[in-house]
């Protein structure tokens, strides 16, 4: 007589035997049943020298058989759990999933992965994530910036870098309410960078631009418009520029204009906004680096991400400017007229400094003498 045993690590469902021992060449039938929202998928058999052998399904019944082999068997069987949602957080973030996920029910845990079976009726994949959204057990909003590194957007069906833009992200879920998740998906969530290195560019106006008023006592619009760029995850939504007084004597009806002057202190107002895959932190000013400009005020209008830069604007130059030339030690100049005001202008060429080439030796070392090395600017052989 031999044993019959049942694998005691089958999740998801239940198996049944009969009889538990029996002799060899005796039929033995096999019951599998799963448990609710979970889904029957294989029975299998393996004998005392590790042989593994699937089970046969009965002619017009629903268990499943096997003829008792000479030797003690264990039977083991797989299920499916139906509707499973898998949550991949990341690499790195498995103390904040250990933090808010271990221990509560309907949560299972995993490194960086939690999962949760999404027993709605109506079993759509857009119920599903935002039943996830928005039942998170006990994460506050700020939580989700993640120690200040990173900040949470969103979950989708592929990492971030995935998404060009929101755009991208928008389609996928048009999609998700007819898509099958019967057997599971898989939801990634959407970390975004905190914008940390930006530069800002603005080209300053030159003298003789004009400037309109575009609403009274608050913008001027100028023609052409102010020159600005940034990198390091900032783009931006619209730019003004104005006087930093806010004020114009005369210029008091939409559409009155005035002219920029060379030398002049101008304000321009911007808007920011994160490019996809960053968001703009507590002070992101600090992280900003202005070229052509100075960060002047922050809070624009109340707007936090709105910013003003001033810029000095700078005279129309001609083709006839008289240039001094810098050397490494010494500023050079440049002189021209204005060719919208005639001003006379003159600017500083800042010295180049030294470009020193290699050490080469000049006098070697001897026994009874130190020797030499020498090495000469690039800009100056003289030196």
């Amino acid at each position: 007589v031999y044993d019959i045993d049942i694998d005691d690590s089958i999740k998801y469902g239940k198996v049944t035997v009969a009889p538990t021992t029996a002799h060899e060449g005796e039929t033995i039938t096999v019951n599998a049943v799963p448990d609710d929202l979970c889904e029957f998928k294989s029975l299998s058999y393996t004998t005392s020298d590790g042989q593994t052998y699937e089970l046969e399904k009965e002619a017009g019944g629903n268990g499943y058989y096997f003829t008792m082999p000479a030797s003690s068997v264990v039977i083991h069987a797989e299920f499916e759990r139906l509707y499973e949602i898998h949550v991949d957080f990341g690499e790195g973030h498995e103390d904040f999933v250990q933090t808010y996920f271990s221990g509560i029910d309907g949560y299972e845990i995993d490194g960086s992965v939690v999962t949760f079976v999404y027993s709605d009726n109506t079993k759509k994949a857009s119920d599903a994530k935002n039943y996830f959204i928005f039942n998170l057990p006990d994460i506050a909003y700020a939580d989700l910036f993640d120690d200040g590194e990173k900040f949470m957007r969103d979950v989708g069906l592929n990492p971030i870098s995935y998404y060009s833009n929101q755009i991208v992200l928008q389609l996928e879920d048009s999609d998700l309410s007819s898509m099958d998740i019967t057997h599971g998906v898989t939801f990634y969530a959407l970390w975004e960078q905190p914008i940390t290195d930006a530069v800002i560019t603005i080209e300053p106006p030159v003298c003789g631009t004009v400037i309109t008023a575009a609403s009274r006592g608050a913008t001027w619009q100028a023609d052409p418009a102010p020159v600005l760029s940034a990198s390091g995850g900032i783009i931006f939504q619209d730019a003004d520029i104005f006087f930093n007084n806010w004020s114009i004597d005369g210029l008091v009806s939409v559409g009155d204009t005035v002219t920029i002057e060379g030398g002049e202190t101008y304000t321009a107002r911007c808007y920011l906004s994160p490019a996809w895959g960053y968001y703009l932190q507590d002070g992101f000013t600090d992280f900003i680096t202005v070229e052509g400009g100075e960060l002047a005020a922050t809070n624009v209008n109340g707007s936090k991400d709105g910013i003003l830069i001033s810029v000095v604007a700078v005279h129309a130059e001609g083709d006839d400017a008289v240039i001094v030339p810098p050397t490494c030690e010494n500023d050079g100049t440049k002189t021209f007229a204005c060719t919208y005001c005639g001003e006379e202008v003159e600017e500083v060429l800042e010295a180049t400094g030294h470009d020193w080439g290699d050490w080469v030796v000049v006098t070697p070392d001897t026994v009874d003498s130190t020797g030499v090395e020498q090495r000469t600017c690039k800009n100056d052989p003289s030196h």
